[in-house]
Formats: structure tokens, sequence, C-alpha cells
């Protein structure tokens, strides 16, 4: 088994697969079992078991003093997204799907008779309350209030 050490110079997310590109050559393995997902830029140390895929991978380090620092912690990676998430961010639809779906899953099935109008409304407001939540909106909310009230103009 080789150990493989470089620079991600490319992702890719196709056909089930995480793949990486590192000096020149793709590695991939299953998106399940990518413990690790590094990212274009990241240094990362892997295992290659004389095939082209990678298992056992860490990040090592970033390609430059400008990129973020990795979390380090056992092998594992985390996003480098900010919390709370940007109202205009694309991670905004899954966080959306997500809250759609729990809030779905909280009212049940409609029963015969039941005004459809009225639980999609209802589904919504809850999914929203979902949303705020997990998207940091209801701390950020809190911490603008906060100091709006912490604000005197004399």
């Amino acid at each position: 088994m080789a150990t493989v050490t470089g620079v991600v110079e490319g992702v890719s997310t196709k056909f089930g697969k995480y793949s990486i590109l590192v000096d020149g050559t793709w590695y991939g393995t299953k998106e399940e079992w990518a413990t690790v997902k590094p990212n274009k830029g990241d240094n990362v140390s892997f295992d290659n078991g004389g095939a082209k895929f990678f298992k056992n991978c860490t990040i090592v380090g970033g390609a430059s003093p400008s990129a973020p620092a990795s979390s380090g912690g056992g092998g594992k990676s985390y996003s480098k997204g900010s919390f709370p998430v940007d109202p205009e961010d694309g991670s905004r639809a899954i966080l959306r799907q997500n809250a759609l779906t729990n809030a779905r899953n909280l009212f049940g099935e409609l029963k015969e008779g039941q005004d459809v109008e009225a639980a999609v409304a209802q589904i919504i407001e809850v999914a929203r309350e979902f949303e705020a939540f997990t998207s940091g909106d209801t701390e950020r909310y809190a911490a603008e209030t906060a100091v709006a009230d912490g604000f005197s103009a004399e």
C-alpha cells in the first residue's frame, strides 16, 4: 500500500463517487465511504492501495497561508461554510428542503376531510421555524435585537 501526499487540484462528485485529483492523478472512493472529503487546495495524505482509490485520508494543511486551517481532529473534515448561514448562500436550498421534510413529518399524513390549503400553510410556517433555527437566523436575530436594545441615540 502506497501513501500519497499532495495538494488537491480538483474534486468531483459524479456517479456516486467522491474523487480528488492529486499530482495529475484522479483517486476516488464511494461517497459514503469518504469519511474525509477534502476540498481543492487542501494538502492531503492517504493510502491508495496500489490502485486509483483513496482511504484513510487526512488533511494535513492548506495549500497556501490564505487557505483556512483544517479542523484536524481524528481524520474528520468539516464544512468551511459560515454560521449563521448567509441569506443568499446556496446551501439555504438544502436547509429549506430539510425543514419542509421535517415539518411535513411532524404533521404526518393528511386526514380525510382536512383542509389541504390550511395544512400546507401550517407546514410551511413550521418549516420556516426549522430553517431559522438550523441556519442560525434565530441566533442572528437575538444578537441583532440585543444590540438594538442596548443602543441609545442620546
